[in-house]
């Protein structure tokens, strides 16, 4: 930009609340579809290598921290009961599967297969006995809908961690994006072209690019250690994808982004690759993308500033 063009003063932008719901409600909606799906995938890989044999104790096991970690702090913001709150997310997504009987079904099919003696073969199979070819037919459907009853509940589970966890992010983060900048960089300008749509544009295409890249993952992650090193990568990937665009969207010129992305991906990356390890770590899992916002803004913001500084730029 001219120095004559950025000496005038810009007014920023405001979001009408109709852009602001369309943003949040995509925003939130494909976050929770690939978080979800790459949830389930790690899931449906560690139940044959490292949690093999718990069937859905590992991820309701994940729904119970999660609300643990919640009932430490129960008050935000936005909401005066947290706990309650969190309490009533997570039973509203179980609903469906209760309502048609999941649970009770796959909790039925497990006390019947444990009540049940050793079957003993008949001696005729025509003569008062079962025919072995339908008890094995029976067994096999018995067996598929029991394994179907629990990845529904399992899928369920994740969708309860995914839920909860974002939650946190849907009270904190906005505000706290905000806050940083005008407290941090009131002096950098907000130049920012095509805020709303830009955003909704890198969040599909971000979603997109992570849920092909998940797909072509899937079968990498049996390979012994696979498990532990590509989801960090590619959720490293999505952090510094996603969050640099949204801590830069206001202030940042489309050339002045796509310059910093270019000299400055390295760091973005490691950023990237920083707030995923949190992700990983309980208790701090819960503080991940409030964290994760507050790196990236940082470094997007401080990074933009230094630009604007060497090109003698009128921030």
């Amino acid at each position: 930009m001219s120095g004559q063009a950025s000496s005038r003063p810009i007014k920023p932008r405001t979001r009408g609340p109709v852009e602001l719901v369309i943003e949040v409600f995509f925003g939130l909606f494909f976050v929770s579809l690939f978080a979800w799906f790459v949830g389930l995938a790690i899931e449906v890989a560690g139940s044959f290598t490292i949690w093999k044999g718990e069937g859905i104790a590992h991820s309701q096991s994940l729904v119970e921290q999660d609300l643990g970690y919640i009932a430490a702090a129960p008050r935000s913001l936005l909401v005066d009961d947290t706990d309650a709150f969190a309490r009533r997310l997570a039973g509203y997504i179980a609903m469906p599967f209760e309502r048609l009987g999941v649970r009770r079904y796959y909790e039925a099919q497990l006390a019947q297969g444990a009540a049940q003696p050793a079957p003993v073969q008949s001696q005729k199979a025509g003569a008062g006995g079962q025919n072995p070819l339908q008890g094995g037919l029976r067994k096999a459907t018995q067996e598929a809908m029991r394994e179907g009853a629990k990845w529904a509940l399992i899928a369920m589970h994740v969708a309860q961690d995914i839920a909860l966890r974002l939650s946190v992010a849907v009270f904190a983060l906005p505000l706290l994006i905000n806050l940083v900048a005008a407290h941090d960089y009131p002096d950098l300008g907000r130049h920012g072209e095509d805020v709303f749509w830009g955003s909704l544009g890198n969040t599909l295409g971000a979603g997109a690019i992570f849920l092909i890249g998940s797909l072509a993952m899937l079968p990498l992650l049996l390979l012994p250690g696979a498990l532990l090193v590509l989801p960090l990568l590619w959720s490293a990937w999505l952090n510094q994808r996603a969050f640099r665009f949204d801590a830069l969207a206001e202030h940042a010129t489309r050339s002045e982004m796509q310059l910093l992305v270019r000299e400055d991906g390295r760091s973005f990356y490691m950023a990237g690759l920083a707030t995923a390890a949190v992700a990983y770590v309980p208790l701090l899992n819960l503080l991940a993308p409030a964290f994760a916002a507050l790196v990236f803004v940082h470094l997007g913001l401080a990074a933009l500033r230094r630009r604007r500084q060497e090109g003698g730029v009128i921030l």
